[in-house]
């Protein structure tokens, strides 16, 4: 638990907090880094419960459907689908394992308000020259005075 504590720590010295103008207080940052690391820790325990009273009612997950019909909003699904349907698969995904392991985290604020967690699970290069690298984004919704998870995609 130290390990977990010192890493955040360092992650919150190191990273950056804002992006054009859009400021994340200390205490939002401090919360989503919590809420994160509790996540990773439920979803690496396959700890449902935890995960189901963590997260907001509907899930944006592009990692959990191939589809490419576009037109019935896809990638949002129930969080009890997300938990029962896709769990298993992304506490095995080779992304998910990458961004535990990571240590180069940027929180940026979207426009709808919502704080993505985006974690580096490639570096630039890593898997061809040329290759701009890739994140793994984790959403974070304020709901009722506090933060729920509300996605997570890997970018590209």
């Amino acid at each position: 638990m130290m390990k977990y504590i010192l890493k955040s720590l360092a992650i919150l010295l190191l990273c950056t907090n804002g992006l054009l103008g859009q400021e994340i207080s200390s205490s939002d940052s401090l919360e989503i880094r919590q809420l994160n690391q509790e996540l990773f820790d439920a979803i690496d325990l396959l700890d449902r419960k935890s995960v189901k009273e963590m997260s907001a009612p509907k899930i944006y997950c592009t990692v959990c459907t191939n589809t490419t019909d576009f037109s019935k909003k896809p990638y949002m699904i129930d969080k009890n689908e997300f938990i029962s349907q896709h769990l298993i698969t992304i506490r095995d995904s080779e992304f998910f394992k990458r961004a535990k392991m990571s240590s180069k985290l940027n929180l940026v604020r979207e426009e709808s308000g919502e704080i993505v967690a985006l974690w580096r699970i490639l570096k630039p290069n890593e898997i061809a020259p040329g290759h701009e690298g890739g994140q793994l984004g984790i959403y974070f919704k304020k709901l009722n005075g506090s933060y729920s998870f509300s996605g997570i995609e890997t970018i590209p």
